[in-house]
């Protein structure tokens, strides 16, 4: 998953290396921002004559990175929904949200079929770092995030949706509880 704020891109990426096969239940997703003026995709795992040979041409699966991201952590979620978002100081938050991953097989399988509880991130764009971490009562939808007349809504896959004050962040945001459509607080 994507999202371009003003000044970086940002990633969720469910495996650390390779495909399915080498995820872990429990190990979460990374979270990773770059610049767009980096310099970490220098061509194709394959020479050009390999490619001719195989009959590849400009896949863009093929693309190898060179270069470290301006900086990365891991994420205790299966992000499903990104958002950028400007933050009062100038620069950005990177909120994700997503369903708590089952840390062994059972709990795992569970998480993958959207059944739990979620959960709302806020990262600081600049280094990364947590400002906050809210409880959701059920997994947000497919791209569930959305802001709207200064207030974050998250849409659940329970049918609900959040909205939460967008307060200054700081540990802790955002203050108060969520109202749900439903009128009741959480």
């Amino acid at each position: 998953m994507v999202a371009v704020g003003a000044k970086r891109a940002y990633t969720a990426k469910h495996y650390k290396q390779g495909w399915y096969p080498t995820h872990e239940p429990g190990s979460g997703n990374r979270l990773v921002a770059d610049a767009f003026d980096h310099d970490n995709t220098a061509g194709p795992l394959a020479d050009k004559e390999m490619n001719r040979r195989f009959g590849q041409y400009g896949n863009p699966a093929e693309i190898v990175r060179t270069g470290a991201p301006l900086w990365e952590t891991t994420v205790p979620i299966i992000v499903r929904a990104m958002l950028v978002a400007p933050a009062t100081d100038g620069g950005e938050l990177v909120l994700t949200a997503g369903i708590v991953e089952g840390t062994d097989r059972e709990a795992w399988d569970r998480s993958t079929y959207y059944e739990g509880l979620g959960k709302l991130l806020v990262h600081n764009g600049t280094d990364g770092k947590l400002l906050a971490e809210i409880e959701l009562p059920a997994c947000p939808v497919f791209d569930g995030l959305a802001p709207a007349s200064g207030r974050l809504l998250v849409s659940l896959v329970s049918g609900d949706i959040l909205a939460y004050d967008a307060a200054t962040p700081s540990p802790g945001w955002p203050p108060g509880r969520a109202t749900s459509s439903t009128g009741t607080s959480t």
